[in-house]
């Protein structure tokens, strides 16, 4: 089966629609550039309601914004900082919602109508914005329908007169309303305040600390198969599977030899 694009996300990116946090800390050895754990995994629950309302709605999915991410909002030091695409982070947490189990009782409200409602403002936005240079152009060529009019205006964008309310590498002036988003930093504690919980008895915890691999769903148990499969098996299998995914990941690496012994 195919692996949805929508569940391609980079690491923090991944992070900010996780329903559990693994905090740990991963060292680099001082020889042969190898990585460790010190101490022990904290298996965190998350709120990403918070997270979903905050994040910009733009429908350019490659527009980025800064996020940090802090184990609490009054720490001055964050455990993850990274730029992401909020356009990305929305469209798998609408997925997830739509077909995973585990999301969807997990009470998180998304609403199915953002792109809608976005799409319909921006096009009030540019309707107001050509408004004069679509009145012009009716009265030149009355027999243009007034869609195909906004087509030919919205390609007109190099004109001089457009080129004059250019300000820097700002390419129109629709795009000041975002200007603020694209310099904010967003900062998120996803975890705070929440009782860690232990990996082992929460049953589901790899599925929720890694989305983008499990894609919200669980293994088949075993009760499902024909052959009983250990852990260990399956966890071997993962690792050395064509798909990298689990072995890229090097929390997931971790979090599996926590649960081994």
């Amino acid at each position: 089966m195919k692996w949805p694009k929508q569940l391609e996300l980079f690491p923090l990116e991944e992070r900010l629609i996780s329903l559990r946090i693994p905090f740990m800390q991963i060292r680099e050895l001082p020889k042969g550039q190898q990585f460790s754990v010190k101490g022990s995994v904290a298996n965190v629950p998350t709120e990403i309601q918070p997270v979903v309302d905050a994040l910009p709605r733009p429908l350019d999915e490659n527009v980025v914004v800064a996020v940090k991410l802090k184990k609490k909002m009054s720490f001055s030091s964050c455990a993850f900082t990274d730029n992401i695409r909020p356009f990305n982070v929305l469209v798998a947490s609408h997925w997830l919602m739509k077909h995973s189990e585990l999301y969807k009782n997990s009470n998180v409200q998304i609403d199915e109508k953002w792109v809608h409602r976005v799409t319909q403002e921006c096009k009030d936005t540019l309707h107001e914005f050509l408004e004069p240079q679509i009145k012009d152009k009716i009265t030149e060529r009355e027999h243009l329908k007034t869609e195909e009019i906004l087509d030919e205006a919205l390609n007109d964008s190099d004109s001089e007169e457009t080129s004059r309310s250019n300000v820097g590498n700002i390419d129109t002036l629709l795009d000041y309303s975002d200007i603020e988003n694209r310099t904010k930093t967003f900062t998120f504690a996803p975890g705070e305040d929440q009782e860690p919980l232990s990996i082992y008895q929460d049953v589901d915890s790899e599925y929720l600390c890694f989305p983008t691999f499990f894609g919200g769903q669980r293994r088949k148990d075993n009760a499902d198969r024909l052959i009983q499969v250990n852990y260990s098996d399956i966890e071997k299998w993962e690792l050395r599977s064509i798909d990298r995914r689990a072995a890229n990941s090097v929390p997931n690496i971790f979090l599996i030899e926590k649960k081994f012994r």
